[in-house]
């Protein structure tokens, strides 16, 4: 069996006491922060994984509206050719 220190003061004694507290406590303090690290890892690769399903869809979106943006560029180079053409027709037309 282990002896039980005997000490010749009190400011021993409560210096042992601290001691042996302070290393039995902070062993469970870096227990604590090692947990509510993993838990605040797993809420910031959440968010991340949230933000970046937010960017992608926005990506398809924004790839819509371009692919839109095109297709109207388009109609409307059709269309202003077919109005030269009209007015081209028209004017002939005025000559005779």
């Amino acid at each position: 069996m282990g002896k039980v220190p005997r000490y010749n003061d009190k400011k021993d004694a409560s210096m042992n006491i601290v001691t042996m507290l302070s290393q039995a406590v902070i062993p469970v303090f870096s227990l604590w922060d090692m947990e509510q690290k993993a838990l605040m890892e797993k809420v910031y690769d959440k968010r991340l994984t949230e933000a970046l399903k937010d960017v992608n869809e926005e990506r398809q979106i924004t790839n819509q509206w371009k692919r839109k943006a095109q297709k109207c560029g388009t109609e409307l180079q059709h269309l202003r050719l077919m109005l030269e053409k009209q007015m081209a027709r028209n004017g002939d037309l005025e000559k005779k």
